[in-house]
C-alpha cells in the first residue's frame, strides 16, 4: 500500500483528507459509512449509531471525527468491534479517559475514545487501526421525540456545520481567548466539488401504539414498510450523503392524543416522566400590542438560498403583525445595524419601508450575534402594556453558545420572549433550542427550501398566547423529588408539557420518620447524587453494576416503594386555575430509559447553571450525576481499549481528521468570504495586544501596527499577482499562523481601553472603531456613548447600530504616511474593500506599522495600566507548580488590566494537558470576589497560558485583587 503524502489541507487547491498518490492526488478517507437504527415507542427513542472506519494505508491510522448528535441524546454506551471482537467501552472521568487512551496509543494497542464537546458536538477517536483493517464504533443513546399539532418529530442530525470563531487566537490551532476548544469543534471542510465517499444508512422502527395517519420527511426522500404493528422507515438510496439533519414526521388521529405517565425504579431512585398535553386551546378576540424585535442573521454563511428563507419569513412577518404591533430589524454579520433607531408603527408605509430594507440584505462577514444580542438587549423597555417579542433567525453557527446564552439570561427583562427560527438544513440546535428555553419561547427549524406560510401561521397563533403560565409541579408523598425541567416552563398550544422526575429511595426504618412534603429544590452546593463515590473509586466493575435493575444491596435495609401524587397546578389564558393529579405507581416500574433521561435533564440543568464560568460544584455535580447513571457529558467519556499484544514496530501511526461535507444549502463561496475576513480581523487583534507588551525597543514599533497592506493586491487592470503561498493550511480557515516569538509573550493583552476618540485623533481608522466614531459624531451627536465597544469590561450603554447603507460606504481600512515609520514603501495606497477581504486568503496579507504616535500614546496608557495591575494582583498561594511556573504564571497574569473598583480573592482550579490549560474552573465556595466581569478576564487569561515544560496535570490557585494601587 503507498503511503500517505499530505495531511489535513482544506482549500480550494487542497483537500481535507489523506492523498494515496501524490501525482494524482486521489483522495481516501478512513470513514466509509454510518450506519442508523432507531427504535421508536410512543414519546421516546433509542438510537444506535454505527461508524465504521478503514485504513488504506501502510502504517497504523488514528482517525479522529467530529460529529453531531441530538442536543438531548442520553449517550449511555459504546464499543469497538474488532474483526470478530467487541470490546466494551467503559466510562470515566475524562481526564482519565484521555490518560488510558494515550498510553493504549504508544504501547500501540487499538483503542477508541469518544468524548463530547458540546451538548450536540462530539469527538469519536480511533487509534491503531491497522493497514487494510476495518473498525466498527458503536455508539447508542435515549431521546425524547418532539411533539407538534398532534405530529411527532425524530430528528437525526448528519454534519456538524462550520462554526464561526471570535477571540483573539492563542496559537496556531485556532484556539481564542473565548472559545479555548475551537479546534475541537471544527472539522475540516470538503469542497462542494468533491465527494467524500462517506454514506449513511438510516432506519426507524415505529411503534406508536395507536394508528398513524401520516409519515413523512421534509428532508429526505423515504421508502415505507408496514410489518404488522411496526412501520418501518428507511432512507432512499438517492439520498445517502450525510450532509443534512434527517426530519421525520408522522401524525396520529387527535382522539389518541393523550397523556402519558412513565416509571423506573433501581437503586438510585423512583424515577418518573410525565407527557402532559391539556386539553387547553384558548382563543379571544382580544389583542395585545406587541413590541417585536426581529433579529436576522446575514452572516457569510446565510449566502443563498438560506438568506432568501428568511427574508421570505421576514416579509410574511412583517405582513402578518396587528395594526397597534409596533416593530424594528436588526440585522447580525460583522457588525450589527438595524432598520430604525426606535420602534416603528405598523403603517403601510412604515411596512414598505421594512420590507424594502428586508429586499436588500446581503450575506457577507462573521457571525457577531453576541453584538446583536447586547444590543437588542439594552433597547429600552416596551411602553407599559406591549409585550416584547424578540424573533431570531439564524442558522446558529457560532462557537461562543455560552456567551450568548449567559447574556440572555442574565439580561433579558421579565416579560420579554424569545423565539428562534433556525433556518437551514443542519442548524446549530442546541443554540437555537437554550435561546427559546431561557427566553420562554419556542425554537422551529425551517429548511432552506420548506414553505413558509404554514410556519408564519402557527408562529402568530403560539405568539405571546400561552395557554398555560405559572406552572408549579410538587410531589405529594413519600421521599424527596427533584424535578426538571426547573423552573417549569410555559405551555403554548398544541404543545406538551414533560415533565421527568426522581425520587429519593426510601428504606423502612427512614419511612416512619417521614411526613408529606412539597417539592424541594436544592441549592448548587447541595445539588450532588445518591452517590458519594470519587471517578477513582468506581472501577470498570462498580460502574457496569450501576445498571437500571440492580437489586438492593445487602447489609441494607429494605426498600420502601413510595406512594403520593404528583400535583401539577397553573393559569389558563383565560385566568382561570388549571389542576391535574397523578398517582404514580412503581411497583411495575421498569423503564430504564426513564432514568437516563432523568440524568441526562439533571445534568442539562446544572450546565446552564455555569453558562458564565464552570464552578468547582457544578463541575463535581455533573461528573458524579453522568458516572452513576454512565452518561457521557462533557466532563466524562468512554474509553475502549483491545488486549491484543501489538506487533513490534506498530506504535509509530499516522494521525488525521476526518473531514466532513459542508452541510446542504450552505454558500461554499459565502462560508470562505466569512472565514477569511474574520481571521483578517483576529490578525488585526493579535497585532494590536502585541503592541502593549513589547513597548521600548524598535521591534514594538514593527510588532504595533494598525493596518492591513496586501501582499498582491490587483492592479489597475483589475489582474492579480501571485501570491508568495499559494497553499494554504487548514488551520488558516480558523485560525492564524504561529507566534513568531512565543516565548517573548505567551498571551494576548486583553484589548486597550481607550476610547474611540483617542483612536481618532492618533489618525488610525481601522472598521471597528472609526465607523463607529464617525457614524455617531455625524448622524447621532445626542449620543452619550465615549467608550470603544471593543471593551468587553465597558459599563456604559452600548453603542448604536449603524445602519448598512453607511457601512458599505466605508473602507475596511485607510492607509496613512508618516516620516517615522521604517517600512512605509511609497507607494500609493489602495483601498481594500469587504469584498476583496472575501476573495484572499489571509495569508496574503500582513500588518505593518501605520502610525508610530500609537506607539507613544497607547505606551504609555498601557504602562501605567500594568504598573497599577502589578501591584493589585498578587498570587497568595498556588499549588501544582514548581517555582519556575509559579514566576512564568505571576509575570503572565500581571499584564492584565484590571477594572478598578472590585477587590477580594478569587479561586481557581485548573487542568493542564500538552501544555495548555484546557479547563478552568472556579471555586466559588472558596472565593470572596465574585464580580463576573473580573473572573472572566482571569479565566480567559489562564485559558491563554502556555505552561512550561513540566508533568503538572492540575492547578490550584488563590489571587487577591487589592482595591487600589499601592507605590
Amino acid at each position: 500500500m503507498p503511503m500517505p503524502t499530505h495531511a489535513l489541507l482544506c482549500s480550494k487547491q487542497l483537500l481535507g483528507g489523506l492523498y494515496v498518490n501524490e501525482e494524482e492526488q486521489h483522495s481516501v478517507f478512513p470513514l466509509k459509512h454510518t450506519d442508523v437504527y432507531a427504535k421508536i415507542t410512543g414519546h421516546l427513542s433509542r438510537v444506535e449509531v454505527t461508524q465504521t472506519f478503514e485504513n488504506p494505508f501502510s502504517q497504523p491510522l488514528e482517525a479522529v471525527y467530529i460529529f453531531p448528535l441530538p442536543d438531548e441524546a442520553a449517550v449511555d454506551q459504546m464499543e469497538i468491534k474488532l474483526s470478530d471482537r467487541i470490546i466494551e467501552g467503559n466510562i470515566k472521568k475524562r481526564e482519565d479517559a484521555q490518560t488510558i487512551y494515550e498510553e493504549a496509543c504508544s504501547q500501540g494497542r487499538s483503542a477508541g475514545l469518544l468524548e463530547q464537546e458540546r451538548d450536540n458536538i462530539f469527538t469519536q477517536s480511533l487509534a491503531h487501526i491497522k493497514p487494510g483493517e476495518q473498525i466498527e464504533v458503536t455508539l447508542r443513546y435515549t431521546d425524547q421525540l418532539q411533539f407538534q399539532g398532534g405530529n411527532y418529530e425524530f430528528v437525526f442530525p448528519m454534519v456538524v456545520g462550520p462554526r464561526f470563531i471570535p477571540g483573539t487566537p492563542i496559537d496556531e490551532s485556532g484556539d481564542t481567548d473565548f472559545v479555548p476548544d475551537a479546534s475541537r469543534i471544527t472539522p475540516p471542510l470538503i469542497p462542494p466539488d468533491i465527494r467524500s465517499g462517506h454514506d449513511i444508512g438510516v432506519t426507524v422502527e415505529i411503534d406508536a401504539g395507536v394508528a398513524i395517519t401520516e409519515v413523512y420527511s421534509t428532508s429526505h426522500q423515504i421508502n415505507i414498510e408496514q410489518q404488522g404493528q411496526i412501520l418501518q422507515v428507511k432512507l432512499s438510496q438517492e439520498d445517502t450523503i450525510p450532509n443534512k439533519d434527517l426530519i421525520l414526521r408522522y401524525g396520529i388521529a387527535k382522539e389518541q392524543t393523550q397523556t402519558t405517565v412513565l416509571t423506573h425504579s433501581d437503586q438510585r431512585g423512583h424515577h418518573f416522566a410525565v407527557y402532559l398535553i391539556p386539553a387547553l386551546d384558548y382563543s379571544t378576540d382580544e389583542i395585545v400590542p406587541k413590541d417585536v424585535v426581529f433579529v436576522i442573521d446575514t452572516s457569510g454563511s446565510q449566502m443563498g438560498d438560506p438568506l432568501l428563507k428568511s427574508q421570505e419569513l421576514m416579509r410574511r412577518f412583517i405582513n402578518g403583525l396587528n395594526p397597534k404591533d409596533t416593530f424594528t430589524i436588526i440585522d447580525v454579520s460583522d457588525t450589527a445595524t438595524q432598520l430604525s433607531t426606535k420602534p416603528l408603527s405598523n403603517t403601510p408605509q412604515n411596512c414598505r419601508k421594512a420590507i424594502n430594507y428586508i429586499n436588500q440584505l446581503k450575506a457577507n462577514g462573521g457571525t457577531y450575534l453576541l453584538k446583536g444580542i447586547r444590543n437588542l438587549l439594552n433597547l429600552p423597555a416596551a411602553p407599559e402594556g406591549r409585550l416584547r417579542s424578540i424573533v431570531l433567525l439564524s442558522d446558529g453557527y457560532i462557537s461562543n453558545e455560552n456567551q450568548v446564552l449567559a447574556e440572555v439570561q442574565q439580561q433579558l427583562k421579565p416579560g420579554n420572549r424569545i423565539y428562534s427560527f433556525g433556518v437551514g438544513s443542519s442548524p446549530n440546535r442546541f443554540l437555537l433550542n437554550r435561546l427559546a428555553e431561557i427566553g420562554r419561547g419556542i425554537a422551529r427549524i425551517v429548511r432552506q427550501d420548506e414553505p413558509t406560510e404554514a410556519v408564519a401561521e402557527q408562529f402568530f397563533r403560539q405568539i405571546n398566547n400561552p395557554v398555560l403560565t405559572n406552572i408549579h409541579v410538587t410531589w405529594e408523598g413519600l421521599g424527596e423529588a427533584i424535578i426538571y425541567p426547573n423552573p417549569t416552563p410555559d405551555v403554548f398550544t398544541q404543545q406538551p408539557l414533560v415533565i421527568c422526575g426522581r425520587i429519593s429511595p426510601i428504606q423502612e426504618f427512614q419511612a416512619e420518620q417521614l411526613q408529606v412534603s412539597k417539592l424541594k429544590v436544592k441549592s448548587l452546593e447541595n445539588n450532588l447524587p445518591d452517590s458519594k463515590a470519587t471517578g477513582q473509586q468506581l472501577s470498570t466493575k462498580q460502574h457496569s453494576t450501576l445498571t437500571p435493575n440492580q437489586p438492593w444491596p445487602k447489609g441494607h435495609a429494605t426498600r420502601t416503594t413510595p406512594t403520593g401524587t404528583l400535583r401539577i397546578t397553573g393559569t389558563r389564558a383565560d385566568g382561570s386555575y388549571y389542576e391535574k393529579r397523578f398517582n404514580l405507581n412503581f411497583d411495575q416500574a421498569d423503564n430504564p430509559a426513564i432514568a437516563q433521561l432523568w440524568g441526562r435533564a439533571r445534568i442539562k440543568h446544572l450546565m446552564q447553571q455555569m453558562l458564565s464560568c464552570e464552578t468547582k460544584a457544578g463541575v463535581e455535580a455533573v461528573t458524579e450525576t453522568a458516572l452513576s447513571y454512565q452518561l457521557l457529558c462533557q466532563y466524562t467519556a468512554f474509553v475502549a481499549v483491545s488486549d491484543q499484544v501489538p506487533v513490534a514496530g506498530e506504535n509509530h501511526l499516522i494521525s488525521m481528521q476526518v473531514p466532513v461535507t459542508i452541510p446542504e444549502g450552505v454558500n461554499w463561496e459565502g462560508m470562505i468570504k466569512s472565514t477569511f475576513a474574520s481571521a483578517i480581523q483576529d490578525r488585526l487583534r493579535l497585532q494590536k495586544c502585541r503592541s502593549g507588551l513589547r513597548a521600548g525597543d524598535n521591534e514594538s514599533r514593527r510588532q504595533a501596527a494598525i493596518d492591513i497592506n496586501s501582499k498582491f493586491l490587483p492592479d489597475e487592470q483589475g489582474k492579480k499577482g501571485k501570491p508568495k503561498n499559494s497553499k494554504i493550511n487548514r488551520s488558516l480557515l480558523f485560525s492564524l499562523s504561529p507566534l513568531s516569538s512565543p516565548n517573548a509573550w505567551s498571551s494576548p493583552m486583553p484589548r486597550s481601553v481607550l476610547p474611540i476618540s483617542e483612536y481618532r485623533k492618533l489618525g488610525v481608522k481601522s472598521k471597528a472603531w472609526i465607523q463607529q466614531s464617525e457614524y455617531r459624531q455625524n448622524r447621532y451627536e445626542e449620543s452619550k456613548v465615549n467608550c470603544d465597544n471593543d471593551n468587553p469590561y465597558d459599563n456604559h450603554q452600548a453603542s448604536e447600530i449603524i445602519p448598512q447603507d453607511y457601512i458599505l460606504s466605508k473602507t475596511v481600512q485607510d492607509s496613512l504616511t508618516d516620516n517615522d515609520n521604517p517600512y512605509d514603501n511609497h507607494q500609493a495606497s489602495k483601498i481594500i474593500t469587504e469584498d476583496y477581504f472575501g476573495t484572499q486568503s489571509p495569508d496574503n496579507f500582513e500588518l505593518t506599522l501605520v502610525c508610530p504616535r500609537l506607539i507613544k500614546k497607547v505606551k504609555s496608557e498601557i504602562l501605567s495600566s500594568a504598573a497599577i495591575s502589578h501591584h493589585r494582583l498578587q498570587l497568595v498561594r498556588v499549588k501544582g507548580l514548581d517555582e519556575i511556573g509559579t514566576t512564568c504564571l505571576t509575570q503572565h497574569l500581571q499584564r492584565l488590566n484590571l477594572p478598578l473598583g472590585v477587590a477580594g480573592e478569587i479561586v481557581f482550579e485548573f487542568l493542564v494537558r500538552r501544555g495548555r490549560v484546557i479547563r478552568v474552573i472556579w471555586d466559588e465556595a472558596a472565593s470572596t470576589l465574585t464580580e463576573s466581569q473580573m473572573i472572566d478576564l482571569i479565566k480567559r487569561s489562564l485559558s491563554c497560558w502556555r505552561v512550561p515544560e513540566t508533568s503538572v496535570k492540575s492547578v490550584c490557585l488563590t489571587l487577591r485583587i487589592n482595591e487600589a494601587a499601592t507605590q
